[in-house]
């Protein structure tokens, strides 16, 4: 009889056990799969040059691989929950990278975290099992780590997977009731900062909903939260935001949160970018009251902003006052104050729109900041630089001697961005506005072919930041070559032109 009973089961036991053989076949195949893309994501992070070799030496990536393999290499539900806590300092690694294939590996080792957790929740019916589990393996700061590594990475589809990652912790959280998993007042910083940095339209009006979100759930913001949303408000187009950034100071010091040298940054540059009359007074005033009120001591951004607010005003003699803050940074003897290229080129931007009567005034003080540009050896002028010294010299001056002076000043300054190599688009665009005929054809119309301007590739080799739409020697001569009228193509194509208009 047991005999028989042995027989009569063997046809399941083998069906159990070639099932149980596909099964782990095709997970070691997937798996060998997946190790190949694994070792030569690793080969690439290795070699990436975004990595540091202080921030992850051979030794982290040895244990990182380690790691990696154990996770990919276990089916899920299996593994012990002493390797899966290991998993939280490879994202935190893998998420301090700035390179897409770093953060995509953390956002898979995430994933599989998740995965484990859905499992168990699905094994376990009790709650306060679930709410351990789910405590030890995943937590939001795992979830920040990826989020935050998507917003430095800068892709075109950041945005995206942050709230994607955003909206998979909480369902997560509404799904199983794990409450742990709510977001915290990191996680709202770093979803208002993805929306700031990647210019997203509603991000003034989405960011004042994250904080008043916050006020119902009962999280305080801290100044972190409180300078992303000032940063959202200085961005913004709103009309309103020097106002709205007036009272989250103010809200700031009702909450007990002291604001920062970058929290009075911003509200400089919601001041600074706004059309409101007044603006520039407005801005010199903050920056006074932060030494003497605040004890804070403003920051090269800070003035920078300030000479930008008066060179985008109505204001009379912006350009002497944009250039007086200027004189008074470099008075101060303080390396935290000391102007940068930025500083130097929004100053000239200030002597670009001279008001009647202000023509030889701004052009004046144009030159002298070129002249301090040039004696500065830690300054180097970038195309905007001179683009915008350009735009100063493109109006008629009152003085006859300093209409002489200026074809001299323009010739000397455009030979040096030659040889800065920043003849860039807009470079070339401003010098033609402000050049007469002669000083223009005698500096670039010898490279005027077929009425295409052909530059030497050394005028712009240098340009960053700008879409070269004129190229170099090399590449024009690719794109646009005479036309061979011998050519049997044109040949043909002539005629059939010449008989439908005969006909």
């Amino acid at each position: 009889e047991m005999a028989n009973a042995i027989i009569a089961r063997l046809p399941l036991v083998l069906i159990s056990l070639l099932a149980s053989t596909i099964r782990t076949t095709a997970f070691q195949l997937n798996h060998v799969a997946h190790k190949k893309n694994h070792i030569s994501l690793i080969s690439r992070l290795a070699h990436a040059p975004t990595i540091a070799t202080n921030q992850l030496s051979t030794k982290k990536l040895r244990w990182m691989v380690g790691v990696q393999d154990k996770i990919y290499g276990t089916p899920i539900g299996k593994l012990p929950r002493k390797i899966l806590k290991q998993t939280h300092p490879v994202i935190a690694l893998l998420g301090q990278q700035k390179s897409r294939s770093a953060v995509e590996e953390a956002e898979r080792l995430l994933s599989r975290l998740v995965q484990e957790v859905i499992a168990n929740c699905q094994e376990n019916k009790d709650q306060s099992e679930r709410q351990i589990f789910s405590r030890q393996i995943l937590r939001p700061q795992h979830f920040n780590s990826v989020m935050d590594a998507w917003v430095k990475c800068e892709e075109p589809d950041s945005l995206k997977k942050v709230e994607k990652t955003l909206r998979i912790m909480s369902d997560l959280q509404n799904s199983y009731k794990l409450d742990h998993l709510s977001p915290t007042v990191v996680t709202m910083s770093i979803l208002i900062d993805s929306w700031s940095k990647f210019y997203r339209e509603d991000a003034c009006k989405r960011a004042m909903q994250a904080l008043q979100f916050m006020e119902k759930r009962d999280m305080t913001p801290n100044l972190i939260t409180y300078n992303t949303v000032l940063n959202v408000l200085a961005k913004s187009k709103d009309p309103l935001a020097p106002m709205k950034a007036e009272k989250m100071i103010q809200r700031m010091d009702k909450n007990g949160c002291e604001p920062d040298v970058y929290s009075m940054q911003s509200l400089i540059l919601a001041w600074a970018r706004s059309r409101i009359a007044g603006a520039p007074q407005k801005v010199e005033q903050i920056l006074q009251s932060m030494e003497e009120k605040r004890n804070i001591k403003p920051n090269t951004h800070c003035y920078t902003a300030a000479i930008y607010s008066w060179g985008t005003s109505t204001e009379q003699y912006r350009a002497i006052r944009g250039y007086r803050l200027l004189q008074y940074m470099n008075q101060i003897e303080d390396d935290g104050l000391e102007p940068n290229i930025v500083t130097y080129t929004t100053a000239l931007n200030a002597c670009s729109n001279p008001l009647p009567g202000e023509e030889d005034e701004s052009y004046h003080i144009a030159c002298l900041i070129m002249e301090e540009i040039y004696f500065k050896e830690n300054l180097k002028p970038i195309f905007l630089t001179y683009a915008a010294f350009f735009s100063a010299c493109r109006h008629d001056l009152l003085s006859a001697d300093l209409m002489k002076e200026k074809d001299e000043m323009m010739q000397h300054v455009f030979n040096r961005c030659i040889e800065d190599g920043q003849v860039g688009q807009l470079v070339l665009e401003k010098f033609k506005t402000a050049a007469t005929n002669k000083l223009y054809h005698s500096m670039v119309g010898k490279y005027t072919r077929f009425n295409k301007l052909e530059i030497p590739q050394e005028w712009n080799q240098n340009v960053k930041g700008e879409k070269k739409e004129i190229k170099s020697n090399e590449k024009m001569k690719q794109h646009q070559r005479p036309l061979d009228l011998e050519h049997p193509d044109v040949v043909a194509a002539l005629k059939l032109m010449k008989n439908k208009s005969q006909s």
